[in-house]
C-alpha cells in the first residue's frame, strides 16, 4: 500500500526536472550628462552590482567648468553593502589631477567610522541601508535623511515638490533631485559661483 501511495504521489505531483535559482541582481549603469547653464561640459556613470550577499555602488563623474578660469574636476564614489547594511565607503575629489577631498569609511560593529580629510568622525549606527548612492535607483520615499559617503553622517533630504527633494548639506549647499518611477532623472548641483545639472540620458 505504502509503494502504491508513492507511485500515485509521483504520478499526480512529479517533480520538475530542473530547479531554476534566482537570478542575481542585473547589473545596472546611469549615464547623467553634465551641463552648466546650456553647455555640455562632462559625464557621469553611476553603476550597481551584486557579488552573493554583497551589493556594490560606484560613480564617477569628469566634467571642465569655466568660472574665473577653467578647472577639470573628477568625482569618484564607492560603497559596498552587505545584507544591505553599509560596510566600507570611498569617495575623492580631484581638481586638476589634485586631490582636495577624501574621504574613506568602515564598520565597526554598531559604529560606522569615517575620516574624513583626516579628520574621524563616528556615529552610532547598526544598520545603514541606504546611502547617497542609493538614491540614484531608489526614490527615497519616506526618508527625511540620507547617510553620505562623503561626509560620513546623515544629511537631510526633504521633499520639495512632487518626486523632488532638497539634499541639504553640511557647508549650506542645497542640491535637488527629481525622479520618475523610482529613479534619479535630474540632479542640480548649486554653488555660489555655478549651478550644474546632471540629467539621465535616455537610452540606457
Amino acid at each position: 500500500m505504502h509503494l502504491v501511495l508513492i507511485l500515485l504521489n509521483y504520478l499526480l505531483f512529479p517533480a520538475p526536472l530542473y530547479s531554476e535559482p534566482h537570478p542575481p541582481l542585473t547589473p545596472r549603469l546611469l549615464t547623467y550628462d553634465v551641463y552648466k547653464g546650456q553647455s555640455l561640459v562632462g559625464e557621469m556613470t553611476v553603476s550597481r552590482r551584486e557579488e552573493g550577499s554583497r551589493q556594490i555602488y560606484e560613480s564617477e563623474s569628469q566634467m571642465t567648468v569655466s568660472f574665473l578660469m577653467s578647472f577639470d574636476l573628477k568625482f569618484t564614489y564607492k560603497a559596498t553593502f552587505e545584507s544591505s547594511n553599509l560596510q566600507t565607503s570611498h569617495t575623492a575629489n580631484f581638481r586638476d589631477g589634485k586631490q582636495i577631498n577624501l574621504s574613506s569609511g568602515r564598520r565597526v560593529g554598531n559604529t560606522y567610522s569615517t575620516e574624513v580629510n583626516g579628520e574621524p568622525k563616528n556615529i552610532q549606527a547598526p544598520k545603514i541601508d541606504y546611502s547617497i548612492l542609493n538614491t540614484y535607483f531608489i526614490e527615497p520615499v519616506g526618508r527625511t535623511k540620507v547617510f553620505s559617503e562623503r561626509w560620513g553622517d546623515y544629511v537631510d533630504f526633504l521633499p520639495a515638490g512632487k518626486s523632488r527633494y532638497g539634499m541639504h548639506l553640511p557647508n549650506g549647499d542645497v542640491n535637488y533631485m527629481t525622479y520618475k518611477e523610482g529613479v534619479c532623472q535630474t540632479i542640480e548641483v548649486n554653488h555660489s559661483l555655478a549651478s550644474i545639472r546632471f540629467v539621465l540620458r535616455e537610452k540606457q
